[in-house]
């Protein structure tokens, strides 16, 4: 997984999907890895709990999630130093991995070719404008 997040090329070319693609799929991956890392530790260090409301997994999850996005609710709040330094760890990877991840994603989208119309049929002319065209010199140009 490691090698095909940092050579992104191989799915470019290999798969044909776009680097906006790559880069989204990236980021859903790396968000779910995150947030089941931190409720997968937090449950198997809390589990089972006094409250009877957080015994299933689905409930760390919740947590991770909440805790991850800075929401908390503050419906549980772990017991244990372990527990704690785990969430920790997982917001500040959060904090600082998401951004970076939104930066690669805009990159992406500002490489992305910008075109309008649709293509000509056979025998039909067209105008083919290439690179930074303003609507100033469209105007110009059609009159």
């Amino acid at each position: 997984f490691l090698e095909l997040y940092r050579d992104n090329t191989v799915l470019l070319r290999r798969a044909g999907v776009t680097s906006v693609e790559v880069v989204t799929v990236s980021l859903a991956i790396g968000m779910v890895c995150i947030i089941l890392t931190v409720a997968g530790s937090v449950h198997s260090f809390e589990a089972p709990t006094e409250d009877e409301s957080f015994q299933r997994f689905e409930h760390f999850v919740w947590f991770a999630v909440t805790t991850l996005t800075t929401v908390g609710y503050g419906d549980f709040a772990p017991s244990l130093t372990v527990s704690r330094t785990a969430c920790m760890a997982g917001m500040v990877l959060a904090i600082s991995w998401v951004p970076l991840q939104v930066t690669r994603l805009q990159h992406a989208l500002a490489q992305q070719p910008v075109h309008a119309g649709r293509m000509p049929e056979r025998g039909e002319p067209f105008v083919l404008l290439c690179g930074r065209v303003s609507r100033l010199q469209v105007r110009a140009f059609f009159r």
